[in-house]
């Protein structure tokens, strides 16, 4: 993995931590379209992992 890859997902997890932690705290709930646009690219991320 590169260093920019590495920064990639280190801001990644910090977004990701940082909505879990907004959504508990404010109870704010993300919309439908939001989720699935998450899992889409989740998804398409985890197949590019498995391609390599």
């Amino acid at each position: 993995m590169t260093l920019l890859e590495e920064k990639q997902n280190e801001l990644i997890e910090l977004l990701r931590s940082q909505i879990i932690d907004l959504t508990m705290m404010s109870k704010i709930e993300l919309g439908d379209d939001v989720i699935i646009e998450v899992n889409r690219i989740s998804e398409e991320i985890q197949e590019i992992i498995n391609n390599k």
